[in-house]
């Protein structure tokens, strides 16, 4: 993989913890060591006349000395979900985890009036004056930042559908929603669950009622007409990036 779009790190975090039985738990101690030591592979590879070496040592010295800096903290942070990114790689690539699925070449779509499809557009209400029916339209983004924290989006390949969700915290480098549309990525993703597509409409999410698929009638069945599953898988997604596959 060669660029990341997407990662979920504490829903890695979990997954890696499970798999190893509640023992994969990185401490600060070894995430410090393992930054060292690639601090020191550096080192030796590129030299040490490169700047951020210097910030780099500069902040592990602070942090060993006991003093907290706001430098050494973002260091020590970006390295844990360096060596937690590593892990999980370490732990799909190569098809060797069965919890994990891997969708390529799939083209993402948002239903339209569903509560993704709304999030696409909502950041660009701030620049809209008036308000609607005393609907203070500037505030809709911060309103479903607050009501939901996963987005679904639709991914179709061929006449294959499934839904993939999206936590819309963890995305990274300024990347949204509206650019995942866009863009040909490769989804990591567990699955959690089955949706019919009509329900991740807004109205429907805020219901509770259980609208049950169609049910063939006598007629049908003397027919011979096979019932069509109408249900769709729905995957969280961990991991989106470019690339064929984990070892790129």
């Amino acid at each position: 993989m060669i660029k990341i779009v997407y990662f979920d790190e504490d829903s890695a975090t979990d997954y890696l913890d499970i798999k190893h039985g509640g023992n994969s738990q990185t401490t600060g101690e070894e995430v410090d060591e393992k930054a060292k030591k690639a601090l020191a592979r550096l080192e030796t590879q590129a030299g040490a006349g490169l700047k951020f070496l210097h910030v780099l040592k500069g902040a592990f010295s602070a942090e060993a000395n006991g003093e907290i800096t706001k430098q050494g903290t973002k260091v020590l942070k970006n390295t844990f979900t360096t060596t937690v990114l590593t892990d999980f790689v370490s732990e799909t690539k190569d098809g060797r985890s069965e919890d994990i699925t891997v969708f390529r070449d799939y083209r993402l779509m948002a239903k339209k009036d569903s509560f993704a499809f709304a999030k696409m557009y909502t950041p660009y209400t701030v620049l809209l004056k008036d308000d609607i029916d005393h609907i203070n339209i500037s505030k809709l983004d911060e309103a479903l930042e607050h009501a939901k924290g996963y987005y679904e989006l639709i991914g179709i390949k061929n006449n294959n559908k499934v839904v993939l969700r999206f936590n819309i915290d963890a995305f990274r480098n300024n990347y949204g929603l509206t650019d995942l549309i866009k863009m040909d990525l490769n989804y990591y993703a567990i699955q959690v669950g089955e949706c019919l597509e009509d329900d991740l409409l807004m109205e429907k999410e805020m219901s509770e009622e259980t609208k049950e698929p169609n049910k063939l009638s006598a007629m049908d069945i003397f027919e011979g007409k096979c019932p069509e599953n109408p249900y769709l898988k729905v995957y969280d997604v961990i991991l989106a990036g470019v690339g064929t596959d984990l070892n790129e």
